[in-house]
């Protein structure tokens, strides 16, 4: 399974630390007014007539795919010019109001959440839509409506943001089929549109890391024997611009670890005894667990075994 990394969830409500205001978001766009424009128009102004999703084209986007299938089965992928494909088969969340949470290392931690399902088309058409994707570095967190992007991109024939699959063939005319697009910049791509300009990297502090939304990618390995082996944890803690701060190489799990790296708390983990109990983590006063779904919503996502092991990728809000 390739980088399942969930992740860098967060802005979950509840969490301790609240993202620091001093540095800029992402997309605030410095042009002569100095007015942020909206992300739709930020981007389309960076695309020109390639669409957005063209990644063979725009070398410093990539595509995002986001897919169902009655009313579930949800697949997500990336693909860029560099790195190919990354596909997410396994989600722990995949319902309506379900928001998965990914890492891919070109754009950084992103989510998806299907905000509804049926009732499209005089009710001809079922299943989950109306996705929202939402990425790390993109104004923390901003709320990308992948329809009304594709509405607001079929209004002039210029380039696409996002667009909507239509299925013509017989073997998927029922309905339940459904599959969008949408293009993204690479994390840390700085663009230029006349006197627009922006930068996707937020400063770091004095401690070193860039604070805000950040992740956590653990490998959890099998026990050798499970009648005496613990399991054992890798751990690599993400800043929000997705650098590494953080580290706990390979080491079994028989207690509690603590990871110190550049960030201004520490973080622990520890495993349970069996397969089904989930990783407990803590990052100062913030505590949750792999399972953990505040307002259902998952705080981590979880892949499941695969050659004795398996990815898993959480967020937290570091200040």
């Amino acid at each position: 399974m390739k980088s399942y990394y969930l992740a860098s969830i967060l802005s979950l409500s509840g969490s301790l630390i609240a993202p620091a205001s001093a540095w800029p978001t992402s997309l605030e766009i410095r042009s002569k007014g100095n007015i942020a424009l909206s992300v739709f128009s930020f981007i389309k102004n960076q695309i020109g007539d390639a669409n957005a999703y063209d990644f063979k084209k725009l070398k410093d986007f990539c595509a995002v795919q986001m897919k169902t299938y009655a009313g579930g089965n949800c697949y997500a992928s990336i693909e860029c010019s560099d790195g190919g494909k990354v596909e997410y088969k396994d989600w722990n969340v995949c319902y309506v109001g379900g928001r998965q949470h990914f890492h891919d290392d070109r754009i950084g931690e992103f989510s998806i959440t299907f905000s509804q399902a049926g009732g499209q088309k005089g009710n001809e058409e079922d299943g989950l839509h109306t996705p929202i994707l939402q990425v790390a570095y993109i104004d923390n967190w901003a709320e990308m409506d992948v329809e009304k992007f594709v509405t607001e991109s079929d209004k002039d024939d210029s380039g696409k943001v996002c667009t909507e699959i239509s299925y013509e063939t017989a073997a998927y005319q029922d309905g339940k089929n459904k599959e969008w697009f949408c293009g993204v910049p690479k994390a840390g791509k700085g663009g230029k549109v006349g006197d627009t300009t922006f930068d996707s990297n937020i400063p770091h502090g004095a401690g070193g890391y860039a604070p805000g939304p950040c992740g956590m990618h653990i490998l959890q390995y099998q026990k050798p024997d499970p009648s005496k082996d613990p399991y054992s944890l890798e751990v690599s803690l993400k800043d929000a611009n997705g650098d590494e701060v953080g580290r706990l190489d390979k080491t079994e799990m028989r207690a509690p670890q603590v990871i110190k790296g550049k960030l201004p708390v520490e973080v622990t983990v520890n495993t349970g005894a069996e397969d089904k109990d989930p990783i407990s983590i803590t990052y100062g006063g913030d505590v949750w667990t792999t399972a953990d779904t505040p307002d259902g919503k998952a705080r981590c996502g979880v892949g499941p075994f695969d050659n004795g092991r398996r990815e898993i990728d959480c967020g937290f809000t570091c200040a």
